[in-house]
């Protein structure tokens, strides 16, 4: 899957791939299929898995170590702030979760178009990945889909 993402997200794939995917007019429905139309159970296999591989850490406050991490990407544009910050003052303020398997840490990253604004809220927040040279509009929504896929390749890979 990691392959994949990298192929599809590179310059040459972007072009290669994303042209006939925007073209179609499918794109988002090809990347939620990539993962809805799998397996239940090896989505669940697949899931526990990197749930066990993640490293253990242990919260600001101390608590005990979580199982799990989950990162919660979210598309947004830069003109929605407000709805952002509504996020993070409710369940994006989280640094745990409680399961009934234990605690999970949480994270949450917002992706949005590279903009004054943006670059002001990333400096500020510092939750927000700027994507350079992408066009706020819902036409570059799998853009976006494709950049949060990547983040999370790559997020995974490096820990």
């Amino acid at each position: 899957m990691a392959d994949m993402v990298s192929t599809l997200s590179s310059p040459q794939g972007v072009l290669e791939y994303g042209t006939k995917v925007y073209m179609q007019r499918q794109s988002n429905h090809i990347l939620g299929n990539l993962y809805w139309n799998q397996d239940v159970r090896l989505r669940a296999l697949l899931m526990a898995s990197a749930a066990r591989k993640q490293p253990k850490a242990t919260s600001a406050r101390g608590d005990a170590s979580p199982i799990a991490e989950l990162v919660v990407c979210v598309a947004s544009a830069a003109s929605k702030r407000s709805a952002r910050d509504i996020i993070r003052q409710t369940w994006g303020k989280e640094d745990l979760v409680r399961t009934a398997w234990g605690p999970v840490q949480l994270k949450v990253v917002f992706f949005l178009g590279a903009a004054p604004e943006a670059a002001a809220e990333h400096a500020e927040m510092g939750d927000v990945v700027l994507l350079p040279n992408l066009e706020e509009s819902f036409g570059s929504i799998w853009l976006k889909t494709a950049a949060i896929l990547k983040f999370g390749a790559d997020y995974f890979r490096s820990g």
